[in-house]
């Protein structure tokens, strides 16, 4: 394992022996409940303001119906995008923004949002015609921290699905 690459296994750190350059983790995974490993490059990017003028990118095994729009992103269900960088040192840090599901998706899903595999945010959908939701979650435990943020529509894909991330953002101040 490089020295460079963290590892999270369902949201919990995978300690890694740097002398060896080896990670052992014990997955107990079954059919309903999947485990999530997750590795990444650590990235000294500062992760403070819109997502959109972030370095986000498409996770490459995951379905591509994700595009920048306006201050936000349009996402279809199953559509997944994430950011990778380090947190503001800030003694304060927020998850901002809104979400809805279009009027009419052939597949409906929870907004979710997750940092380094650990869930922070999960909006369900709500009834038709779909409500905008307002997040404004506290990160704060994560201040400093090399990150991968991830945002998705969770669900089955039944065909196109749109929904709407609006000017998400990550704000960080001291008190």
């Amino acid at each position: 394992m490089p020295e460079d690459v963290l590892v999270f296994l369902d949201g919990k750190p995978v300690e890694v022996d740097q002398e060896r350059k080896f990670a052992r983790a014990e997955i107990s995974a079954t059919e309903d409940e999947l485990g999530v490993l997750l590795a990444f490059a650590k990235d000294d990017t500062e992760l403070s303001g819109p997502w959109v003028s972030l370095p986000w990118q498409i996770a490459t095994q995951k379905r591509k119906y994700i595009h920048a729009e306006g201050d936000g992103f349009s996402c279809h269900v199953a559509g997944t995008a994430q950011i990778v960088g380090r947190l503001p040192d800030a003694g304060s840090l927020r998850l901002q923004g809104s979400w809805s599901m279009s009027g009419r998706p052939n597949s409906v899903g929870d907004a979710v949002v997750r940092i380094n595999g650990q869930e922070v945010v999960r909006l369900p959908p709500g009834e038709i015609p779909y409500p905008l939701q307002s997040f404004d979650e506290d990160i704060s435990s994560f201040a400093g921290q090399h990150v991968v943020l991830e945002f998705s529509v969770d669900a089955e894909v039944h065909g196109p699905s749109p929904s709407n991330w609006y000017a998400p953002k990550i704000t960080a101040a001291n008190p």
